[in-house]
């Protein structure tokens, strides 16, 4: 695993043979914040390096859940994140693989991911015994906007709105609130959620309560994103039970007009999908452009492809702030 005193050789690195500005190369805290192992000797990153003349070959980096809820450690849950190597200059081959097969036996987890990898890599996790598949990405659509400057809708009106048994109640903080967790992987629990996104060194999260009488149901964390003029919002994680909570329709569209939003989205899987649509969400029509890229920003739909070995008997559920699909990607050194 890195050491810390070889962080900047990792950072310079990632932007020299990652993408050059990438914010893990040019960010130290947002990479220690998303990376530093809470040991302080340590960044979750496995490098094959030569010491003596300090030079790296290939990086994989990895999120363990509980760096941001050390009670979820004895569930052992890893993603992974950025996965490179210099082939051209390696003393070794192979050395892209030797670095998982490294994590793998230095972790020994009880479940590992990735989303957002490339349709090639894919291949390769298959043949490695990972499960992989594309994750859905559900809309709801602001009925009253007219003219979208972010969404392209052909069909402006998109599914009615309908009063439900639960409202959505923006929560403040975190504090003392509890939900009832569902069994499922990876493990994740409201402090997880706090470290996760309410100390976020770059992006303002909120939560919001999905709430009957004064029970909270789920906590959905949601980024809202600016742009072109207009602004939409992200369901980023979701914890708690939502498969018996009804219809939001007419909360969503309340918030979507409060907040004057034109979407609202999910990317997911693992939740089945007539959930969802109870909740009145729909998978993204082919017809109906949501983008995913902000930074910068692309008018185009985009699908995220995820990967997963899951050695428990829990069903394994994925949402777009896992792994490190939801950061920025650039940024410029001042």
């Amino acid at each position: 695993m890195c050491k810390r005193d070889e962080l900047q050789l990792l950072m310079q690195f990632i932007d020299t043979k990652w993408k050059k500005g990438h914010i893990l190369g040019n960010f130290e805290e947002m990479m220690l914040w998303q990376h530093g192992d809470p040991d302080g000797e340590t960044v979750n990153f496995a490098v094959a390096i030569d010491t003596e003349i300090q030079t790296i070959y290939a990086v994989l980096g990895c999120i363990p859940l509980w760096q941001y809820d050390p009670l979820l450690q004895p569930s052992n849950d890893l993603w992974l994140s950025l996965w490179k190597a210099d082939t051209a200059d390696a003393p070794v081959q192979n050395i892209g693989m030797r670095l998982l097969e490294f994590l793998e036996g230095h972790f020994k987890p009880a479940t590992l991911g990735v989303t957002g990898i490339k349709k090639r890599v894919r291949v390769l996790f298959e043949w490695l015994g990972y499960t992989t598949g594309i994750m859905t990405q559900y809309i709801f659509v602001n009925r009253m906007v007219t003219s979208f400057a972010i969404a392209d809708v052909p069909e402006r009106n998109m599914g009615a709105t309908a009063d439900g048994n639960c409202v959505l109640t923006e929560l403040g903080s975190l504090d003392g609130v509890e939900v009832a967790v569902p069994d499922c992987r990876p493990a994740k629990s409201v402090t997880y959620l706090v470290n996760r996104y309410a100390k976020h060194p770059l992006y303002k999260y909120r939560f919001f309560g999905v709430m009957d009488g004064a029970m909270v149901k789920a906590i959905v964390v949601v980024r809202k994103i600016d742009q072109s003029g207009s602004c939409c919002l992200r369901i980023t994680d979701i914890l708690g039970d939502i498969s018996n909570i009804g219809t939001l329709s007419s909360e969503l569209q309340a918030l979507l007009e409060r907040e004057r939003a034109e979407f609202i989205d999910c990317y997911n899987f693992g939740v089945n999908a007539s959930v969802f649509e109870q909740i009145g969400f729909m998978a993204c029509p082919a017809n109906v452009v949501i983008p995913n890229y902000f930074e910068p920003f692309e008018r185009k739909s985009v699908e995220i492809r995820f990967a997963y070995k899951n050695n428990t008997d829990k069903p394994y559920v994925i949402y777009k702030g896992d792994s490190d699909q939801d950061r920025p990607t650039f940024y410029e050194r001042h």
